[in-house]
């Protein structure tokens, strides 16, 4: 069990447990940390005056939507604590700030979730807004004299969506700050164009695919984006995309084997030159390398 960071939030259990910020004084624990954009300057944030009277109780009426928002959620979750950054820095400090800044990656690697709030912050709301649609899977009920039902079978039937959509940029992912806390938090969950998100090591989800992707088959979408850019040197088809094979590969334990994985190596074996695509020069860029690179089962021959 990871160490908690300098302070958190203990959110209590919002009846007679008070919600305060609380030094962790290098006690272990599971905690949430939040990833937003302040709505603005004067966010209710902790400073020098006011850090004792937050330790004995945060007044939750002052403090954004957003954050009280994510505080049901660590609750329902099931967890006790919450790190978000206005509250758990001292803001007027500057020793504070800079400690405490120089571990914040410590603070989302080791994390059990962060909630990330990615649509623009609004003065009266929070992450839990209104749906404009109903993203979930369709529950199918045959009528009850229908004699069969789909393929023969008359029971009720989900309609998922086709694929697992990528969650939509918004503006979260405009902050230089938040690029990092992304990409070392082992979980995040995303509220995020009137629906949820799910990423972690193993899989990418949502509402609407709550079935999910695994990660190593999101390489099948890299694969495709990279092919189909140029390289000045032809021989570096490998090394340009290390970085991000290193990466899955030390988050899933699976193994490479020239730009495939052993695991789903079969079905890998099944890539194809896709000509029909309108992208301009892509034949140029499909051309197989003059000097020899790998063998011709691997796509990046």
């Amino acid at each position: 069990m990871p160490n908690l960071p300098t302070r958190v939030i203990d959110v209590g259990n919002g009846f007679d447990d008070p919600i305060r910020l609380i030094a962790s004084q290098g006690t272990h624990g599971l905690y949430c940390t939040l990833s937003y954009r302040w709505y603005d300057s004067n966010t209710f944030k902790t400073t020098r005056e006011n850090i004792e009277e937050l330790q004995q109780g945060i007044p939750e009426n002052k403090l954004h939507q957003t954050i009280k928002d994510a505080i049901t959620t660590t609750r329902t979750l099931g967890l006790r604590y919450l790190w978000v950054d206005a509250i758990c820095i001292i803001q007027n400090d500057k020793d504070d700030w800079e400690k405490e800044a120089a571990t914040m990656s410590d603070v989302y690697e080791n994390s059990m979730l962060t909630i990330a709030a990615i649509d623009e912050p609004r003065a009266d709301q929070g992450m839990f807004r209104k749906r404009t649609y109903s993203p979930r899977p369709y529950n199918r009920d045959y009528p009850r004299d229908s004699a069969t039902g789909y393929f023969g079978y008359s029971h009720p039937f989900y309609v998922y969506a086709n694929n697992c959509r990528r969650r939509p940029l918004g503006e979260l992912d405009t902050r230089g700050w938040c690029l990092q806390e992304q990409f070392l938090s082992p979980r995040i969950l995303s509220y995020a164009d009137g629906e949820l998100f799910w990423d972690c090591a193993e899989l990418t989800a949502s509402e609407s695919y709550p079935g999910g992707t695994e990660a190593v088959k999101f390489w099948w979408n890299i694969v495709e984006e990279f092919t189909g850019r140029h390289l000045t040197v032809e021989m570096d088809r490998f090394v340009a995309i290390e970085g991000i094979s290193n990466v899955v590969t030390e988050y899933t334990n699976e193994q490479m084997v020239l730009g495939m994985w052993k695991s789903d190596l079969p079905r890998h074996l099944l890539w194809w030159v896709n000509t029909i695509t309108g992208k301009p020069k892509l034949t140029d860029v499909l051309k197989r390398p003059k000097e020899f690179l790998c063998p011709s089962w691997s796509w990046a021959s």
